[in-house]
Order: structure tokens, then sequence, then C-alpha cells
């Protein structure tokens, strides 16, 4: 049995962007008005995404403890991987050059994860969603954990502050750290959702507001088994009916 902590908790979790609720509600981009009530039907959908999926789908460090098996590969219990910062065996620290890290697995090159051993693993797992995100911009103020693109990477905003008046070069390698006013950037290989987990939540936020999902508090979802996560409906409108049914069969492909 894996245990599972998570070391760096996501900044502004949301599946979907409030622009993109905004414009399928008809608002205007520059009314704030409804902004706050939006931000937290992107909050409830986002939550009802992990709920449905069975793991935090955004981008966190975690750090688990597993139990070797003898094989070449080992599962993480948070995908797709980004990269691994450290992995001990029995308390000894394994040279990272000997891991190999793939979408889902890490594979130890020329050798197995031994039968038995205890394996502690910290590494960096999940999509970036839109509430992770920002486009950089001159003297503003960065919270840390938010990215912006970065060429062929994503630069993460590991010191938080301004930025400074002009645009960085990004480096083309990850890892590598850029000073930029009193921000510090660390470029990262991390995963973009993809538009279908962004059409999800946007879908469920559209339910949420028409009333047609309604979550007791504290409960977003009920499970027997490996039955497929309902919830209750006070409404049954055909078209709501079949944006509910395409999450529920579209969510389940991140598991």
């Amino acid at each position: 049995m894996a245990t599972v902590d998570t070391l760096s908790p996501a900044a502004g979790i949301g599946c979907v962007a409030l622009d993109a609720v905004k414009r399928r509600f008809g608002l205007p981009a520059d009314d704030p008005t409804a902004d706050a009530e939006l931000g937290e039907l992107i909050t409830t959908a986002s939550e009802i995404c992990r709920a449905v999926i069975g793991r935090e789908p955004w981008r966190q460090g975690y750090e688990e403890i597993v139990t070797g098996t003898g094989e070449v590969d080992l599962f993480t219990h948070h995908w797709p991987i980004e990269g691994v910062d450290a992995v001990t065996i029995d308390g000894q620290i394994l040279d990272p050059g000997e891991v190999r890290v793939y979408r889902r697995k890490l594979r130890r090159r020329g050798g197995v994860w031994q039968r038995g051993a205890e394996i502690t693993i910290t590494y960096r797992a999940g999509w970036l969603v839109p509430g992770q995100l920002t486009v950089w911009q001159a003297a503003a103020s960065v919270p840390h954990g938010v990215f912006v693109p970065a060429g062929e990477l994503w630069a993460e905003c590991t010191t938080a502050g301004v930025t400074s008046n002009d645009p960085p070069s990004w480096p083309s390698r990850p890892g590598e750290i850029v000073v930029d006013g009193e921000v510090r950037w660390t470029l990262r290989p991390a995963h973009q959702a993809d538009a279908v987990l962004w059409a999800c939540a946007l879908g469920l936020v559209v339910l949420l507001d028409a009333g047609y999902l309604e979550v007791e508090p504290g409960i977003a979802s009920e499970s027997d088994g490996e039955s497929t996560v309902s919830y209750s409906t006070r409404s049954r409108n055909t078209e709501h009916a079949a944006v509910n049914n395409r999450v529920q069969a579209l969510l389940p492909r991140y598991r």
C-alpha cells in the first residue's frame, strides 16, 4: 500500500478559466460583478473532476512511499509525471541518472526495484490547469506556484515578487533558473491539460449554475466498488442531461 503526501499544493486550482466561463454565459469580460460567484462554481466543478478521476488532476509536488515489486517499472499514484527530484531505496539515495521518467511510470536503468524494499520518491506530476496558468507581464506581482509559457517549456514561479520591465530570455533546458526582477522562474517540462478536461469542467459549471447537480455539503461523489460516480438531480432538461452524460463519459479517461 502506497502512502502519498502533497509537498507543494497547487496554486489557484481551477480546471477551467474564468474568461471561458464568462464567454459561455455571455457575460462581458471586463465586468467583474459575477466573478466571485463564478469562481465558486469553478472551484466546485474542479473538485467534482477530482472526485470522478479519483486523484488530483492538477500539477503538484508529491512524496510517495511504495514497496518494491521486483520489476523494472514502478507506477506512481499521480501522473503524468513531470520529473523526479529524489529517490531512496531503504534509506539509500539512488542516483537520479538511474531513473528514466515515463508518463505513468519510472523505469530503473539496468536493474529492478527490489522486491520488498521501501522506496521513497519525490516527484512532480499532474496537468497544468487554467487556474495555475498566466501570461508574463511587465512590472507585475507574481505569486509562488503559477506558470507562464516559456518557449518549448513552462516557467514556474519559485520565488514570488514583481517582474522586471522587460521580458526575460527563456533558456531551453529544464531546471534552469531565470532571474526576472524580484521573481525567480524555474523551467519545467510540464504537461498542460487538454481541451477535454477544460470542456468537462466547463460543462459541470453550467450544470451547477442550472441546479442540475445537487451536491450535499462536504460530499462531491458517491461510489460503490468500481461503479461510476453519480449525483442526484433536480432538473431533467434535455440539454443538461446530454452535458451530464458526456462529462461522466469523458472524465474517467483521466483515471
